[in-house]
């Protein structure tokens, strides 16, 4: 099953070998901290003009330093650099493996350095898989077997010094590094044309009433435990909301973007929004809420809270924070 809205990238290739596009295919379950790492520095554009720094003939050609690789500034680093974000862990947990066309996350001597750079396989390399003796290389992507013209661009890289493969002079650049979406899935399908939005299930737009929320209000030196009875707010509107704003429609700040996190793994992406539409058709059911404190930053999961003038109850995948609770 497919749940990525954007689901991979074309690059656009310059310079005296290569000139076309290459198109790639992400593998967002296998590697979720990767894939986002390239939608965020592609989105950005931080990935725009850099070089292929490296490229060895039968083995593979490596690109993405933001930092000592744009093409108009001195070379003379690339490939000792990365972003400005932190580096990745190694995601190595995968079916698929290093054959031709295989894209992978660069790294240093240490499993834990990938970053912004990445390389794509001109042939079958099975020592970079990971095995029982050998922790590997992450491989988020593919270019498709099928895609013959990506495999013609990418195999027209120009080449660098024999050995080291470092490419000294006018190395081959990423002229632009654009994100393509997946209009279509099992949950819902997207207009190109007008955005619309189309759910392939019939979904119930009334929410539903509950009462196993558990919360101890405290009045005084007392501490009384109630039930309360709420609202969830879930409606096909915070699905919208949130896709807006992963495909860059709108922005959500605050409180809201928090309630987005409806499966609650610390990053708001489309498998919230595939949450929150499962929820929506019955398929499956958000129950977890959470406290948000004056600043706004503080957030809480659990069983029961502590309800005060100083906190605010919200249900996850309630974007618009419409869910309304009232004691029994």
């Amino acid at each position: 099953m497919t749940y990525a809205l954007v689901d991979g990238i074309e690059i656009t290739v310059a310079g005296e070998g290569a000139n076309g596009t290459i198109g790639i295919k992400f593998y967002e379950v296998a590697a979720p901290l990767h894939v986002s790492r390239i939608v965020k520095l592609a989105r950005s554009g931080e990935y725009d003009g850099v070089a292929f720094h490296r490229v060895i003939d039968g083995f593979m050609a490596q690109t993405g330093d933001v930092q000592y690789g744009v093409i108009d500034q001195d070379l003379s680093r690339a490939g000792q650099g990365g972003s400005s974000y932190p580096d990745l862990p190694l995601e190595t947990y995968s079916p698929w493996t290093f054959v031709r066309g295989a894209v992978g996350a660069a790294r240093s001597s240490e499993p834990d350095t990938a970053n912004s750079q990445f390389f794509m396989m001109f042939e079958d390399s099975s020592w970079l898989n990971p095995t029982l003796n050998n922790v590997g290389y992450t491989v988020f992507g593919h270019i498709e077997s099928s895609d013959v013209g990506s495999l013609d661009v990418l195999d027209a890289i120009k080449r660098g010094e024999s050995g080291s493969g470092a490419v000294a002079e006018n190395p081959d650049y990423m002229e632009s590094v654009t994100l393509t979406t997946a209009l279509e899935n099992d949950l819902f399908k997207i207009d190109s044309s007008t955005g619309a939005l189309t759910l392939k299930y019939i979904p119930n737009f009334s929410t539903f009433d509950a009462t196993e929320l558990l919360v101890a209000v405290e009045g005084g030196a007392e501490t009384q435990y109630q039930t309360i009875s709420y609202d969830d707010g879930i409606t096909i509107t915070d699905a919208v909301s949130l896709l807006k704003h992963i495909v860059g429609l709108e922005s959500l700040s605050g409180q809201n973007l928090v309630a987005a996190d409806a499966n609650i793994d610390g990053a708001v992406d489309i498998s919230d929004a595939v949450e929150i539409l499962k929820h929506i058709v019955g398929l499956e059911s958000i129950y977890e809420h959470g406290v948000i404190d004056g600043d706004g930053e503080t957030v809480l999961v659990a069983q029961y809270y502590g309800i005060g003038e100083d906190v605010s109850l919200f249900h996850f995948g309630d974007v618009d924070l419409t869910a309304t609770f009232e004691l029994v």
